[in-house]
């Protein structure tokens, strides 16, 4: 999976993860309070 990405693809995956955690995180906050 990760031998067919391109180059610029593999540069914005940590951007898009912590764009993911960060909406994770606001989830479980709504869910716990």
């Amino acid at each position: 999976m990760l031998v067919t990405m391109s180059n610029k693809e593999l540069h914005r995956l940590p951007v898009i993860q912590a764009v993911i955690e960060k909406r994770l995180d606001e989830l479980v906050r709504l869910w716990l309070y």
